[in-house]
């Protein structure tokens, strides 16, 4: 989802411009404003958003 403006602050883990207006699914703030709770709880997130689709995709491959 993208923000309707700019949010968050500038730290040094920043990995693009985008951070500041990207909000990603799950979450109602931008990369940005996330806290270091936000960061893991997104990791974990992601993994399992990764898992899923590899799951899917094989058991097509298996049919």
């Amino acid at each position: 989802m993208i923000s309707e403006c700019i949010r968050g602050k500038e730290k040094e883990n920043q990995w693009s411009e985008l951070w500041y207006i990207f909000e990603p699914e799950n979450f109602e703030k931008t990369i940005a404003e996330f806290s270091d709770e936000d960061f893991v709880e997104y990791r974990r997130l992601e993994e399992i958003t990764c898992m899923k689709k590899f799951g899917d995709w094989y058991e097509l491959q298996n049919k």
